[in-house]
């Protein structure tokens, strides 16, 4: 599902791009995927390195997560 860009948003309006939503069969399945992938082994390995980093504490590891995740 794309949503559209916040710039092009009008304050007080919803906008979901030009598509129709996704049915909630669509939704589970996406749910589905999402927590297996959440509970594989390299996610949670991966998880677990950015926890020891300091995850959750404000710092510069959340601060350049994007960065941090991508050197894993």
């Amino acid at each position: 599902m794309r949503f559209a860009a916040q710039e092009n948003a009008i304050p007080g309006q919803i906008e979901v791009g030009a598509g129709a939503a996704p049915g909630a069969d669509a939704v589970r399945a996406d749910a589905r995927l999402f927590r297996r992938l959440v509970a594989s082994d390299m996610a949670q390995a991966r998880t677990a390195a950015l926890l020891a980093r300091g995850l959750q504490t404000r710092g510069p590891l959340e601060l350049n997560l994007g960065d941090r995740i991508a050197a894993l």
